[in-house]
Formats: C-alpha cells, sequence, structure tokens
C-alpha cells in the first residue's frame, strides 16, 4: 500500500533524528560537569588528572562521573523519546496495540513475542547478578588488552585465513572473494574513521562488505572471526529480494557469534602465552552478548510501552531499575544517573534489535561448550545452521534441527549458561 503523507512524514523525520543522534555522539567529549569550580569533562576524567581526583577525592571523581551520565541522558533522551513515539504510532496504524509486538512480528519476523522474550530475560537475572558480582572484574579480562598488540590486520588477516581450513574447506570461498574483490576496510582507528565494525550487503554487487576499526588487542582477531562469519552467510545466503525479504538476525548472529566461539580453539597457536586471557575475554564478550541483549531489550519494551508520558527521568529510573535487576549496581551503591543506554546506536537506528545478541549468544556458547570436548562436533554443528542461512526457517525450528538447545525450553538457560560461567571461575582462578 502506498504511504500517507502522515506516515511519510514520519519515516523523514525518524531519519532526521537518527542524523542528529549520530551528529550528537561526536560530542560527548565535548560535555562538561563542575566540581568544586574546576571544569571535567570524560576525556578529562579518563586522564591522568582522573587518576589524581579518584586517589586524593573518590567521593569527588564518583559525583563527576554521574554528573557527566546526567549531562548525557538529558542530551540524548528528547531524540529517544520523540523516535518511541514515532514507533509506537507506526504499530498504531497497523493495527497493534505496541510497537513491541509489531516489531518482533512484522519487522523482524520472529518465531516468538516479547512475552517469551521477558521468560528468557528473567531465567538469566540470577546468572547476571553472579557473573557481574564474581567475574565481571576479574585481572584476567584486563590482562587480555595486552594481547595481540604485535598483529597487525595484515597478519590477522593472514592467520584467519591459514586455520579457516581446520574448520570446513568451503569457507575458503568467500574468504578468497572477500580479500580478491576488495570488499573488507580492515584498518586501526584513526582520525575521521568511524569507531566500529560490521558486515552488510551491496546487493547491487552482489557481494557483502567488511568494515573493521581494530583495536590494538585481541579484540581484532575476535572481531575479524565474528564479521567473517557475517560474510560467509551473506555470501552463500544472498537476500532474495532487496525489498520483500526479512533476515532471521537470531540466527544471523549465530553465524558470526558460533565463528568467533569456535576460533577459540586456535587461540594457542595464535596468541601464545596470552591466549587464557585472550579466551576469557572472548567467553565474557560472548556472556555479555546474552546478558545485555536481554537488559537491552527489557529496556526497549519498557520505554516504547510508555512512549505517550516518556520523559528522560523516566528514561533513567528505568535503566537504573535494570542496572539493579540484572546486577551491574550492588542495592547500596546505585547513581542518581547512568546513561549507558544513550549510546547503543542499535536503540535508535534498529529498535527492538538487541533481544537477537541474547539468542544468538546463547546458541554460540552452546557450540563452544561443546567444541571443548569434540572440536568437529560443534563444527559439524555451527556449518549446519550456516546451511540454513537467514531467510528460511525460523529460530526455534532451525536450533531443534540443528541440534542446540533454544532459551525457551525448561530449564534450558541455566543449563547452558551456567557450564559457561564454571568455565569462567576456573579460568579467573
Amino acid at each position: 500500500e502506498p504511504m500517507t503523507d502522515e506516515q511519510i512524514a514520519a519515516s523523514d523525520r525518524e531519519l532526521a533524528l537518527t542524523e542528529e543522534y549520530n551528529a550528537l555522539l561526536e560530542e560527548l567529549d565535548g560535555l562538561t560537569y563542575e566540581y568544586l569550580g574546576e571544569q571535567w569533562t570524560f576525556p578529562k576524567l579518563d586522564g591522568y588528572q582522573g587518576d589524581l581526583l579518584w586517589r586524593s577525592d573518590y567521593d569527588g571523581y564518583i559525583e563527576v562521573y554521574y554528573g557527566l551520565h546526567r549531562a548525557i541522558n538529558d542530551l540524548i533522551a528528547p531524540i529517544y523519546i520523540e523516535l518511541a513515539q514515532i514507533w509506537a504510532q507506526r504499530a498504531a496504524d497497523e493495527g497493534y496495540d505496541n510497537y513491541a509486538d509489531y516489531a518482533y512480528e512484522v519487522e523482524y519476523g520472529r518465531e516468538y513475542g516479547p512475552a517469551e522474550a521477558q521468560a528468557f530475560c528473567d531465567a538469566v537475572k540470577p546468572i547476571a547478578r553472579e557473573y557481574f558480582g564474581d567475574l565481571y572484574y576479574s585481572s584476567l579480562y584486563d590482562e587480555a588488552y595486552s594481547v595481540g598488540g604485535d598483529m597487525d590486520a595484515e597478519a590477522l588477516l593472514k592467520t584467519v585465513e591459514a586455520l579457516l581450513p581446520r574448520i570446513d574447506e568451503s569457507l575458503l570461498e568467500p574468504w578468497y572473494s572477500m580479500i580478491e574483490r576488495g570488499v573488507y576496510d580492515f584498518a586501526p582507528a584513526g582520525a575521521g574513521r568511524y569507531d566500529g565494525s560490521w558486515t552488510t550487503e551491496l546487493s547491487y554487487y552482489g557481494t557483502p562488505f567488511v568494515f573493521i576499526t581494530g583495536e590494538g588487542y585481541c579484540i581484532d582477531l575476535i572481531t575479524l572471526t565474528h564479521e567473517f562469519g557475517h560474510f560467509a552467510d551473506m555470501y552463500f545466503h544472498p537476500v532474495p529480494d532487496v525489498l520483500t525479504s526479512t533476515v532471521d538476525l537470531d540466527l544471523e548472529e549465530i553465524h558470526s557469534n558460533g565463528l568467533q566461539a569456535l576460533f577459540t580453539s586456535f587461540y594457542s597457536e595464535i596468541f601464545g602465552s596470552g591466549a587464557q586471557a585472550a579466551a576469557f575475554f572472548n567467553l565474557m564478550y560472548l556472556m555479555e552478548n546474552v546478558i545485555d541483549g536481554c537488559m537491552l531489550d527489557e529496556f526497549q519494551r519498557r520505554t516504547v510501552a510508555e512512549a505517550d508520558t516518556l520523559t528522560p527521568e523516566r528514561i533513567n529510573e528505568i535503566y537504573l531499575d535494570l542496572c539493579l535487576e540484572y546486577g551491574l549496581f550492588d542495592t547500596d551503591d546505585v547513581p542518581e544517573y547512568y546513561a549507558g543506554w544513550a549510546e547503543i546506536n542499535h536503540l535508535f537506528e534498529s529498535p527492538m534489535y538487541y533481544i537477537s545478541y541474547a539468542a544468538s549468544g546463547f546458541a554460540a556458547l552452546q557450540i563452544w561448550d561443546m567444541a571443548q570436548a569434540d572440536f568437529d562436533a560443534a563444527v559439524d554443528t555451527w556449518m549446519s545452521v550456516l546451511g540454513e542461512g537467514g531467510y528460511g526457517d525460523g529460530y526455534f525450528t532451525v536450533l531443534e534441527r540443528c541440534g542446540l538447545r533454544a532459551f525457551d525450553s525448561e530449564g534450558a538457560v541455566s543449563g547452558v549458561l551456567q557450564p559457561v560461567m564454571d568455565a569462567l571461575e576456573e579460568m579467573g582462578r
């Protein structure tokens, strides 16, 4: 059906708001908070002067930190509120009572709805509290930042190319296509360069494209294997129709997270003495996919449900409540403001996306666990999921066919995540 004038105007406004949001992200380092007559910014707080304040006046440091978060919240919240109202109206135009139901069913084509997602979130929360209480501040996690810094983009590309056949020879076909056609951009961070990584489909040219901004430690190998998982899927399963096809993002993220998980089996060869720290970091990354995916999906469902009455203060209140429920803060250490949500572009540009990270991470952790006992079986499982692509059957159907547990089965969440927690605790000792 043709869009109405009102819908066209709303679509144009949505685009303008996301552009405004991205422009404001560039200004966050310039936000200030005054403490004892001195102006503070996040870069200043993160530098030498911040270290001095931390040592000499810890309470002052905390006041500045959360004061800057309040400034971010107040700056970004009005954009989010207007976007939430646009999304709510779009759902109403299509006959839905709320945007979450509409997004899950229409925009993402999921086999489950918000109620099933909430049950997943509720089951993850106890493990999340254990994770943030026992593991998040491990020194082994910090050690990972000094691993892999001697490997530039060229070295990482050669390393992955050499190891791919040990997973499956067929992966060299998309790999050589990526390299020979030059459909990748892998370079260190620099002035004017986007600080992030992604893979997209260039349908006009019939190829995926990978963009990676390196960070100078083992995360670059993790990112490369993650993004190539996407590339391989898009290469083998190009979009059937660029106008009407809807990809199952829950499955697409298994293609990436799963390959990322399998590569931990090669870390001793790649990183030597730093292998355990890198593997610990990667496993934490995958666990946080599940935890963050649940928390941010719940955050977005709660906020868009209140779109008509939402205020910046209410957004902050909802986010802090969830931080407490998932264990990011102790009950006696909850700040007045914390704007971690505001710098996550998915919440603005791809609303209701984030649960896909949780659903896929849940599957990828099973592949990792399987690889500890039987690497070949883990590879076969990942290859079977990759073979399904993202445009056929849905998440639950594919996982059952490939021998993986979905998060909705009885006892699945603790059954899958607790062994990973045990492994992390053993590694961190």
